[in-house]
């Protein structure tokens, strides 16, 4: 069967509503989740509509309620400092959920201070009989023995074989944009900026200790890949006829930073479709984008290939739906399992759409989803569409994905405070509004005093 790209998976026979209890009762089961995307954008699922399907999935399994808290729940305006200090409140309190999502959460800071349970006992409870992309399950460092990633993508990208031979690492990149307008214009107009502080985050923040000189490195660089999109955008306008158009490379970059969704999509086929674009920043955040990356390749009029996207040397990749324990929950048992569920091969077979499952069994299983190919189907203005499409994976190339996946090595965990720290300082310096030393003393000022807390 042929499947259009972009499809959206959900869990089978789940109602999101069954899942949050009211206040006067406590539910069985509590899990939080920093923040709240309740409505899924353009047909992916997201991360809140998904838990509140695989808590649905639980108590039909387990014959327990489960609530799923919010921190920040959508257009409330609360901070992610007022939302931790509110969940620290009440742990400390004794009225904390039991499951935490630990996305956009201290992780490390989390697991040091006692305040997650160690689950290197119950690994035989959570993981089953099943394979696991283990470099991932494993990969988050001192935390690994507290907290299990659900899912996972990688920063990646893709385009003219002799353009990517030119350059290793972002930074690389940035210097030859400075040198060489072509390779600024062959940026397109997607910023790839979220995926930038993938690969990037790892080296601005380790072991709870903030690197300056790599912050400032990010400002630089992200500043430069937004110009070069507002540019490239303003170009595109131009030739068609409709003047300098409203598009804020700067906001929209900023925005899909805040929010942790990659800015830029393979299935838009830019490398093929725009004559100027020749590269492209993005995330594989559901098998199905390795799907859009061989399609990419397929059409390019030129040798074209994927990598991934380096800052250092390491290989990045960022876990997501990361569950953890409450060192005072109430219910460790019940939330063991309740990790075990989300692990499991029924659930991890409908992760997609928010990220690649660490269930290596899944995931094949998944992958025979597509026997019959991938296509795109873009609409033109008369109304008429224009398809393109290739043939399923082969092994080949389904080996070649395996070991992109096999050579992550470094967890790339945003702290969502950090995170709006280096945003608003963005914002002052591709503004305008102060110099690069500046801004960077600053946002270096604001999270020192955070992580010291």
């Amino acid at each position: 069967m042929a499947l259009a790209l972009g499809l959206a998976l959900t869990f089978p026979g789940c109602a999101a509503g069954k899942s949050d209890s009211s206040p006067e009762e406590r539910a069985d089961l509590v899990v939080y989740l920093l923040e709240g995307r309740d409505t899924a954008t353009q047909g992916i699922a997201n991360v809140e509509s998904s838990l509140r399907q695989l808590a649905a999935t639980f108590e039909d399994a387990e014959g327990l309620s489960v609530e799923v808290r919010v921190g920040i729940p959508a257009d409330s305006g609360v901070t992610a400092d007022d939302a931790q200090r509110a969940l620290n409140a009440s742990l400390l309190a004794g009225d904390g959920p039991d499951v935490i999502v630990l996305d956009g959460l201290p992780l490390d800071r989390m697991a040091q201070q006692g305040m997650l349970l160690n689950l290197a006992d119950a690994r035989d409870l959570l993981l089953g009989s099943d394979s696991f992309y283990e470099n991932i399950l494993f990969g988050l460092g001192d935390a690994s023995d507290y907290a299990v990633p659900t899912s996972f993508s990688l920063p990646v990208i893709e385009g003219s074989e002799n353009l990517l031979d030119r350059f290793t690492t972002a930074s690389d990149l940035v210097e030859l944009v400075a040198v060489d307008p072509s390779a600024a214009e062959a940026l397109g107009v997607d910023s790839g900026l979220s995926d930038l502080l993938a690969a990037s985050y790892p080296a601005i923040v380790s072991h709870g200790t903030l690197d300056r000189r790599a912050l400032s490195a990010f400002l630089e660089n992200a500043d430069t890949l937004l110009k070069a999109a507002q540019a490239n955008y303003d170009r595109c306008q131009i030739a068609l006829g409709e003047g300098g158009g409203d598009y804020d490379a700067v906001e929209y970059g900023i925005d899909a930073l805040t929010t942790t969704a990659s800015s830029a999509s393979f299935s838009t086929c830019a490398l093929f479709l725009d004559d100027a674009t020749k590269l492209q920043i993005g995330s594989v955040d559901s098998w199905e984008v390795f799907g859009h990356l061989y399609l990419n390749q397929e059409e390019t009029p030129y040798p074209c290939q994927f990598r991934p996207f380096r800052e250092t040397n390491a290989t990045a990749f960022t876990p997501l739906g990361i569950l953890g324990v409450s060192a005072t929950s109430e219910h460790p048992e019940e939330s063991k399992r309740f990790i075990a569920h989300a692990l499991a091969a029924e659930a991890q077979k409908n992760v997609q759409g928010i990220g690649i499952p660490v269930n290596e069994t899944a995931c094949d299983e998944f992958t025979r989803l597509w026997d019959g190919g991938y296509s795109i189907l873009f609409a033109e203005e008369d109304g008429t569409t224009t398809e393109y499409r290739r043939d399923p994976l082969s092994p080949s190339e389904i080996e070649h994905c395996k070991e992109l996946i096999a050579s992550a090595d470094t967890a790339s965990l945003p702290d969502r405070v950090v995170v709006e720290a280096m945003a608003d300082a963005l914002r002052d310096y591709s503004g305008g509004n102060a110099s690069l030393e500046e801004t960077a003393d600053a946002a270096a000022q604001k999270i020192d005093l955070y992580l010291k807390q």
